[in-house]
């Protein structure tokens, strides 16, 4: 009885042992072929290359890394180089409706409102009427001759411009000669040293620093035309410098030296002479007195002691 005990369990023990070394899957498999499962041959036998696919995956397998759709590098928006900024800040104008003003900070060649003056009006007292105590033509856009490099005369006085202050002293007119004439006087017959001058298409007849138009019955002295050139000059003509510009006066005409002649020009602004001729008139202009020949207005002033007139420009 004692051997068929210990028969038995060493039978146990062998068992347990198979079981054990006997891997899983092969056990397994051995159940089903010898429990009626699937088999895939006629006999029970365990057929290795006929075991199923295995069932795939619903779900794709995901790559080990993503590809990335960002490039490796960022493009930098931002310049290179920073544009240099200016040394200065530039000032911006002032804007009363954005800003507060501040008198302690003004921005430069700006006034507030409340020192925008209006421009300056001379008083009622002192606009004169055009015309007022003034003859016939002041008003006429003068037509004095300008020297090169001209600088208006600093001195303003009755409406007038020039280099010298007002002096008066009384006109008294001077003749040059036997053969000098006044504006408007007639000759029946001309001189027989007398040449003829055309300016602007125009015959002038000229005669000892006078020039003629020949008119009904005879000749009549005339005012010289500017521009109209002559050979020589007659005897007792002045050297007259305007603003380092020399000019030649005779009979109330100036000249300008050309090639050797003389071109008749209009009295430059600041020539001054000791004589005016006969035909010239004293006018008042605001209380004082001017003298007014061929349309030229000249101030008595003293010059070195002397009597004398001087060229005025007129105020525009």
């Amino acid at each position: 009885m004692k051997n068929n005990d210990t028969s038995n369990m060493f039978w146990v023990l062998v068992f347990s042992m198979v079981l054990f070394l006997v891997p899983i899957d092969l056990f397994a498999q051995r159940l089903i072929h010898s429990g009626g499962g699937r088999s895939t041959g006629r006999s029970g036998t365990f057929n290795r290359s006929a075991r199923p696919a295995p069932r795939p995956m619903t779900r794709p397998t995901m790559p080990s890394s993503r590809p990335s759709t960002r490039p490796s590098t960022r493009p930098s928006t931002r310049p290179s180089t920073r544009p240099s900024m200016p040394a200065t800040k530039p000032v911006q104008p002032y804007n009363p409706s954005t800003r507060p003003y501040d008198p302690n900070k003004k921005p430069p060649g700006t006034r507030p409102p409340s020192n925008n003056r209006p421009p300056a009006t001379r008083p009622p007292g002192n606009n004169r009427p055009p015309g007022n105590n003034r003859p016939p033509g002041h008003n006429r856009p003068p037509n004095y001759h300008k020297p090169p490099h001209y600088h208006r005369p600093p001195i303003h006085h009755g409406g007038f411009y020039g280099w010298h202050g007002y002096h008066y002293h009384p006109y008294r007119p001077y003749f040059w000669g036997p053969y000098w004439h006044p504006i408007g006087f007639f000759v029946r017959t001309m001189w027989a040293t007398a040449v003829i001058i055309e300016v602007n298409s125009r015959p002038y007849y000229y005669n000892s620093g006078v020039f003629y138009i020949e008119g009904s019955g005879g000749y009549n002295v005339v005012p010289a035309p500017a521009g109209a050139v002559v050979v020589s000059l007659p005897e007792g003509f002045v050297k007259v410098v305007v603003q380092d510009s020399p000019y030649y006066y005779y009979g109330g005409t100036f000249y300008v030296q050309t090639s050797g002649s003389y071109e008749v020009v209009s009295p430059p602004i600041g020539a001054v002479v000791t004589q005016l001729p006969d035909g010239s008139k004293e006018v008042d202009v605001d209380g004082e007195k001017y003298v007014v020949y061929n349309d030229t207005y000249y101030r008595p002033i003293s010059q070195n002691g002397i009597d004398s007139y001087e060229v005025v420009e007129q105020e525009n």
